[in-house]
């Protein structure tokens, strides 16, 4: 009986999937586990020290062209390097008006297997 995945997160409860929520299409899973990507800070991954492109070490940094330069190639390359089978098509970094050291990612991207363009955010 298929019911997802994998596991949703944040975790959720749900009687539906059983005790958590689960992703119901591939396009959610490389959705989440690119957040997971950006997320991780290096060295956080146990037997992958190189993993992660650590987006919290540029909360404090004042938001430049250098940074988001920065930050942008560094999302490609992890995903390049660890995550092929998405293309990353557009990075923009912003700055939150309304927040000080806050920073909100979009990250455009293309997974060729399966046709879909979809955009992450992720606000930092």
């Amino acid at each position: 009986m298929f019911k997802g995945y994998s596991v949703s997160l944040p975790l959720i409860y749900n009687k539906e999937d059983g005790p958590f929520a689960l992703n119901k299409n591939m396009t959610d899973v490389i959705k989440q586990n690119l957040r997971t990507l950006i997320l991780t800070d290096k060295g956080e991954r146990i037997m992958l020290p190189n993993f992660g492109v650590g987006l919290r070490k540029f909360l404090f940094e004042n938001l430049s062209q250098t940074t988001t330069y920065q930050i942008e190639s560094e999302i490609k390359s992890q995903v390049k390097k660890y995550m092929p089978f998405v293309n990353v098509v557009k990075v923009n970094v912003l700055e939150d008006p309304n927040i000080l050291n806050k920073i909100i990612v979009n990250v455009e991207f293309f997974i060729p297997s399966l046709s879909v363009v979809d955009v992450l955010v992720i606000e930092g």
